[in-house]
């Protein structure tokens, strides 16, 4: 049904209204991965992997209708208080999966920058907690999302020492190895890394372990931000000073943490906060567009251009 009213506002012209309203702001989209067309078995119940495919047509519709920024050009424009250009907006990828070397190959291919946000223990080997618990409450559970985000909010609202400890009884219930995942949800290498830098993309951090922040003690946070950063600039021989808080939401991050952030030395940070970015707005809580379940070009317009973000409020 919602694809139909996404067509429908799409064949009206009114999502192309909608992104002229905003002309003047910075659109900051989020991908998650991008599943290779090779790839018609991995597991993704929260839909977080866009087809290759589909990618590439994602990709084209931006560059067409967008004036797509690099990061450090569109925070220039921020910091300066100039004006965006029209129709500003940026692509952003997180956690730092394998496939988006394949995305980052795509996006050079098409002349299109991004900046992806790696979080360096998952590069090392250390499977992402979010992954774990995917893998082995889906073998005990099946692809049922309700109890998935049921128990997968409760783990979030958790120290990681507690959490820890229940991924682990989950995946001796399951069978399952915390070093083993499938081929959707392995990480990149730092080669790949800095093959994503030749190709004129960003690195920015993601914090070691992907935590919550915001559950964690100071020293657990100063931890993350910094050693996060210097494994990035060790590894790619560039300063990295953009940062993405994990899982983003506004109960994930305090004013605390923004303090710990701006120490660090980052010079912005990323939100998963639905919206869109204004000059004068705070460069260490920018909002920004999930584009998650994204599987058609219709739903892409009305997303991007904040129509359907209008339409959850009111419906």
């Amino acid at each position: 049904m919602k694809k139909i009213i996404f067509q429908i506002l799409l064949s009206l012209g009114i999502t192309n209204l909608f992104r002229i309203w905003q002309r003047k702001n910075l659109t900051i989209v989020l991908y998650h991965g991008v599943r290779p067309a090779a790839d018609k078995t991995s597991i993704d119940i929260r839909g977080k992997h866009i087809h290759e495919k589909i990618f590439r047509e994602h990709i084209r519709y931006l560059k067409k209708h967008y004036h797509v920024l690099g990061w450090s050009e569109a925070i220039d424009f921020l910091k300066t208080k100039k004006s965006f250009p029209a129709n500003a907006l940026c692509i952003t990828f997180d956690d730092g999966y394998a496939n988006h070397a394949l995305a980052g190959r795509i996006l050079h291919e098409l002349q299109v920058p991004a900046i992806f946000y790696v979080t360096s223990g998952f590069i090392d080997g250390r499977s992402l907690w979010t992954d774990r618990f995917e893998c082995a409450h889906t073998k005990l559970h099946g692809e049922d999302l309700m109890k998935d985000q049921a128990l997968r909010q409760t783990l979030k609202d958790m120290p990681q020492s507690e959490r820890e400890k229940i991924i682990q009884e989950l995946e001796v219930q399951a069978r399952v190895s915390s070093h083993v995942s499938p081929p959707l949800l392995q990480p990149m290498t730092w080669d790949q890394v800095r093959a994503l830098i030749k190709q004129g993309h960003e690195i920015g951090a993601h914090t070691v372990t992907h935590p919550i922040l915001s559950r964690e003690s100071e020293e657990t946070v100063k931890q993350e931000l910094n050693e996060g950063k210097r494994k990035i600039e060790q590894e790619t021989g560039i300063a990295c000073h953009h940062f993405a808080y994990p899982n983003g939401q506004p109960q994930d991050f305090t004013r605390e943490t923004i303090r710990f952030v701006q120490e660090a030395g980052f010079a912005s940070a990323v939100t998963t906060i639905t919206g869109g970015v204004e000059i004068g707005n705070d460069p260490y809580t920018l909002k920004r567009i999930s584009l998650d379940h994204c599987l058609d070009i219709p739903t892409l317009a009305a997303t991007v251009s904040g129509v359907r973000h209008l339409l959850s409020t009111i419906l």
